[in-house]
């Protein structure tokens, strides 16, 4: 019987009823992430298991990595899975005395009792036989048991299993037990606003974890894995991830670079944005990006604290009362592969605002395209490009296509004029802190920039950003032209162009 011949009949039948493919069975639960969580997750699944829990299944079980770090959002299921990868070091591996580490011990308890009752559950017993216990403390998360391990040859061993559960800070002198140490730690979102809220937390909570914790573990062979949210900068996990060799890791945000969401059954991108608002409402805007896209924001690097971006109503195009666009496009002499940014940009209520914007891998063709709708739908015809990008590539294109499309733009170029990215994306900042130019409530993506935007780093994600940025020019030189309307003669194809005086 194949792989998937086994797999989807587990999912169509009852477990007594493909006991027959036992040897099968273990050997998808020992290979096979999805199967395994389907298996011990079983009715409990209200959606498949999404593509980036596969992956995730494979960081956890890599048995080459010694240290693995994975940030995984809020409410996407990291503790769920840090559970089912101890069961599966239980059977699989000779890891055999697992500590389990959380913020406080009532928690990691809770949580060793839960992977206890994945080895009490039917599909277990039917596979693996029954545990036996020889110390079972659910109050203290204290267990030790008996358990069939599988072989390669088809046949058992019986393995005895230590698990502890352990809290941020917890004496723990007593974890050596029988002569054994752990010899794998589990630590599941051990950070938190109790142990990390001031500096002199942060460092104790590091004390703690390389001195007493590290060393309480087998010094024969000990392996960590270590789930959670990057709450600050400072945090363990953040350097984990960031500024450690020694650390397998992986990171995921709630929404990916495509701007689709990373779990879109249980987080759909409206449910995203309708708890980014809250957040946003609240003043917790930095708190969102650490929790759901595990970007901690540093207030000494960033160009504007996230306290300070102004927020204001969604607008409509027929509520403004002057629009433009600016263009941020990717010119490479060798591949069209940067992102180019396509922004919008609308007088309403005397309130500059930038009201929606398009980034992506474009060729110029797409540009000229994406430009063009913008423009109608928003009644504008302003265009605002740099003058390099303008004239070595986009000039052509432009003039071709508007003549087949009888398009009217008013190009206006944006020089340099002697100033850097950093120093135009300063400029539309202090508009910004000023209360002179706003962003849509509810814009995560161009928060998203100006918070992570590191000024001692040359390589930003900053091409929607910069393309905003450009409004400093357009508005100073080119107002004239701004406030003209979208207007399109079928019979009259003109694109003209303007230049700072």
């Amino acid at each position: 019987m194949s792989v998937e011949q086994v797999k989807q009949e587990f999912k169509t039948s009852a477990m007594a009823d493909v006991l027959t493919s036992r040897d099968e069975i273990i050997r998808l639960l020992e290979l096979d992430g999805e199967f395994f969580i389907q298996f011990f997750l079983g009715e409990d699944l209200d959606y498949d298991v999404p593509k980036f829990h596969i992956e995730t299944w494979e960081y956890l079980t890599n048995l080459e990595a010694k240290r693995v770090a994975v940030a995984l959002p809020r409410e996407h299921a990291k503790t769920t899975l840090s559970k089912l990868a101890a069961v599966w070091y239980l059977l699989f591996t000779e890891f055999s005395f697992i500590v389990y580490v959380s913020n406080t011990a009532p928690i990691a308890a809770e949580a060793c009792k839960d992977i206890v009752n994945y080895m009490r559950s039917d599909n277990f017993r039917q596979v693996f036989g029954e545990i036996v216990f020889e110390i079972e403390q659910d109050g203290r998360g204290y267990y030790t048991f008996w358990i069939d391990k599988p072989l390669a040859n088809g046949e058992f061993s019986r393995k005895f299993c230590i698990l502890r559960a352990v809290g941020a800070g917890q004496q723990i002198r007593g974890l050596n037990i029988d002569n054994k140490r752990p010899d794998l730690a589990i630590v599941d979102d051990l950070e938190d606003d109790e142990n990390t809220d001031t500096p002199a937390l942060v460092l104790k909570l590091k004390k703690w974890v390389f001195g007493p914790f590290i060393k309480a573990l087998s010094k024969k062979r000990h392996k960590i894995i270590w789930l959670g949210n990057m709450l600050s900068a400072e945090s363990l996990l953040h350097h984990f991830c960031e500024n450690s060799d020694q650390w397998h890791s992986l990171r995921f945000g709630a929404i990916l670079s495509t701007g689709q969401p990373l779990w879109p059954d249980l987080w759909s991108f409206e449910a995203l944005r309708e708890d980014y608002l809250e957040y946003q409402k609240l003043g917790l805007v930095g708190r969102w990006f650490a929790e759901m896209m595990n970007m901690p924001i540093s207030d000494e690097q960033a160009l504007i604290s996230a306290e300070d971006i102004y927020y204001t109503e969604l607008i409509l195009p027929d509520q403004a009362q002057a629009t433009f666009i600016t263009v941020d496009p990717a010119v490479s002499q060798k591949t069209w592969s940067d992102e180019t940014a396509i922004a919008v940009h609308a007088l309403h209520n005397d309130l500059w605002r930038t009201v929606e914007y398009v980034k992506g891998k474009f060729t110029p063709d797409a540009v000229f395209q994406l430009t063009r709708g913008l423009g109608m739908k928003w009644k504008t015809r302003t265009i605002g490009m740099e003058t390099g990008a303008w004239q070595a590539t986009y000039r052509f294109i432009f003039d071709v296509l508007g003549f087949v499309h009888n398009c009217h733009f008013q190009i206006c170029e944006v020089p340099h004029m002697n100033r850097t990215k950093l120093e135009r994306i300063t400029a539309w900042c202090s508009l910004i802190r000023k209360k002179e130019w706003a962003i849509t409530e509810g814009d995560y993506a161009i928060t998203e920039q100006l918070l992570t935007y590191d000024p001692s780093k040359k390589a930003n994600k900053d091409d929607l950003i910069d393309a905003c940025a450009m409004v400093v020019t357009m508005t100073q030189m080119y107002m004239t032209q701004i406030m003209d309307k979208w207007e399109v003669d079928p019979a009259q194809y003109e694109i003209t162009y303007s230049l700072p005086v």
